[in-house]
């Protein structure tokens, strides 16, 4: 997250890795096989305001654990611009294509949030917002600096809880 990128970032990140393994394994297996790892990282009263963006995170807590195999965020909360929101998600494969570019990674989100004002979403007039408008095809990876897979496999299933657009309140919306 260069300085660029950001207005702030606020609270508190904590992590704790274990690694074992061989270093010669590694001659003949891809490193992610070689060693075995597992790591957690905790977010505490967690807060973000991206530079030119109209939203932003507050009070985020959760965890994040990876291993070999996967990555599991059993339950994330905070708020979206004073909406309460609350999130699961596993990814398999994330090692195998950070490091060797697998061609599959799966990804499995479920949620909610609550009272979201979606007007609030809407980008700010800025650099980013001008150049989508002016380009068709624009590339997700340009602006968060990622790696995407060739081929992600996205489960999702979210609850908006009375979204609220333009003066208008719904009762809740899924998205699956």
């Amino acid at each position: 997250l260069g300085q660029e990128n950001y207005e702030d970032i606020s609270g508190f990140i904590s992590a704790q890795a274990n690694c074992s393994g061989s270093l010669r394994a590694m001659d003949s297996l891809p490193i992610y096989k070689a060693l075995q790892y597992d790591a957690l990282v905790s977010l505490n009263q967690f807060g973000y305001k991206p530079k030119n963006q109209s939203w932003n995170l507050q009070s985020i807590q959760g965890e994040l654990y990876v291993n070999n195999a996967e990555m599991i965020m059993p339950k994330l909360v905070g708020k979206l611009n004073k909406s309460p929101f609350n999130l699961n998600a596993k990814a398999n494969n994330m090692l195998e294509h950070v490091i060797n570019n697998a061609e599959l990674m799966s990804v499995y989100l479920s949620g909610s949030i609550s009272d979201l004002q979606v007007e609030s979403l809407l980008a700010k007039k800025d650099k980013i917002s001008s150049q989508i408008s002016k380009e068709k095809d624009i590339q997700l990876n340009q602006f968060l600096n990622i790696l995407l897979p060739k081929n992600i496999e996205v489960q999702m299933e979210l609850a908006f809880v009375r979204p609220q657009y333009h003066n208008k309140v719904f009762e809740r919306l899924f998205l699956k």
